[in-house]
């Protein structure tokens, strides 16, 4: 769920996003980090957006995947 979203433009020069977006799972199948432990974790991600006409344009993402193995 986004829990922190700023922005700023308008309908003519577009639109910049950037969104705070907190998850939470449990590790319960084997993967890329490894076998499953059956642990829970929350996770962040920060996504930032360039969107003009409706379209994301340019996106730069950060994802927390530290929580995952830890």
């Amino acid at each position: 769920m986004a829990t922190q979203v700023i922005w700023s433009g308008d309908d003519q020069k577009g639109f910049y996003t950037s969104h705070l977006v907190t998850g939470s799972g449990r590790y319960t199948q084997n993967g890329h980090y490894g076998p499953a432990n059956g642990r829970t974790f929350v996770s962040r991600t920060v996504a930032d957006c360039m969107i003009h006409r409706n379209k994301i344009y340019r996106e730069w993402v950060v994802s927390d995947q530290m929580a995952v193995v830890q």
